[in-house]
């Protein structure tokens, strides 16, 4: 789905942007003729990435070995491999896989950088060289899946001083709660950045609502840089691709990165955008742009531009008629949302962690 929102032509959207390099995997320019292998790998990755445990995608994406502080050899991500990890699509560089891995010393690691962050990127945060260990992947998937309104909840059950914060041993008790994974007692660089050096500050709500906004950004933000230079080979052309480069190749309009950031917002409010389009269709109203820009705007609160509905509906509208088929497009929605589809929330197991909690509150 994130093929057909940024255009083609995309790289003209901006011409003073320079080129991403470092962390950046080197791209061909020109088509490719994609090959039975090209397919085979990549639905391998697809499939890999939605059913395997987390030690094998963390070990099949991760790319860097090194020593670590302890002077123990060590395997990281970079920041690409973590989309990567993600992402369907997004092929591993050749010669790495499955506990395959670029051998480094500490001092080329120091001068990895990943131009197509901002230095105030929340990867270099929680590590100067941006790195991350297997607990900082697995911490990191869990903030990006979990519905935000989930952890304000959360908090309210856990915060047991009443102030609004929690200690290591809170945090630690809701998400075991919730996953049921003792992997995340372990320390990550998260827990530091959260708890500080010694690990005895207080986390507010606040401060770790935005550390999730701001990892969502700099993880869209990757992709978009990376989506605007990917190649587009002569099988890769379907006919959505034919409508969308016959509507807007003679005004060379593409997406721009705040359009994209601001979609995908849109699409992490996929239970609500699916319910007022089932009430929609229940009436026997339909969905034209007026409308979708209605629940985009009012319901969602996370405005479209007439741009990116228009594109919406040149990709899901294939019968012309300006009406928004409903299933193609939730589909399309669900697709995105399952890419972390193996540490995906469980809100049972959260209730159950609620009547635990308050049982045990009783008792005391």
């Amino acid at each position: 789905m994130q093929g057909w929102l940024l255009h083609a032509n995309a790289e003209k959207l901006n011409p003073e942007a320079k080129e991403p390099r470092g962390l950046f995997p080197k791209v061909e320019t020109g088509a490719r003729r994609v090959t039975f292998r090209d397919i085979t790998i990549q639905e391998y990755e697809n499939r890999l990435r939605v059913c395997s445990q987390p030690e094998k995608i963390f070990c099949y994406f991760a790319t860097i070995k090194t020593e670590n502080d302890a002077g123990k050899l060590k395997v990281f991500m970079t920041p690409v491999d973590f989309l990567r990890s993600l992402r369907p699509g997004l092929r591993q560089p050749e010669g790495l896989g499955l506990n395959q891995f670029r051998r480094m010393d500490r001092e080329k690691i120091k001068k990895l950088k990943c131009s197509g962050l901002p230095k105030d990127s929340i990867f270099y945060k929680l590590r100067p060289d941006g790195l991350l260990t297997f607990c900082d992947f697995l911490y990191l998937v869990m903030l990006l899946t979990m519905p935000e309104k989930y952890f304000k909840m959360g908090f309210r059950l856990f915060d047991q001083q009443g102030n609004g914060n929690l200690s290591i041993r809170d945090m630690n008790t809701l998400l075991l709660g919730i996953t049921h994974d003792e992997r995340f007692r372990n320390i990550s660089a998260v827990h530091f950045y959260f708890f500080g050096p010694q690990l005895n500050q207080k986390l507010s709500l606040a401060k770790f609502l935005e550390f999730r906004r701001q990892l969502q950004h700099d993880v869209l933000l990757l992709e978009f840089n990376l989506l605007k230079k990917k190649p587009m080979s002569k099988a890769e052309k379907t006919n959505t691709l034919k409508r969308i480069n016959k509507k807007y190749q003679p005004v060379k309009r593409g997406i721009t990165q705040d359009e994209f950031m601001s979609f995908f917002r849109f699409v992490q409010h996929l239970p609500d955008i699916e319910t007022a389009l089932s009430y929609h269709y229940l009436a026997g109203a339909d969905i034209s742009r007026g409308a979708l820009k209605h629940i985009s705007d009012v319901l969602v609160g996370v405005p479209l531009s007439a741009h990116v509905i228009d594109v919406i509906f040149t990709v899901f509208n294939t019968k012309n008629s300006g009406i928004l088929g409903c299933n193609g497009f939730i589909e399309a929605l669900r697709h995105r949302m399952l890419r972390c589809k193996h540490t995906s929330f469980n809100l049972e197991d959260l209730y159950g962690s609620i009547l635990k909690c308050a049982k045990e509150a009783l008792i005391v």
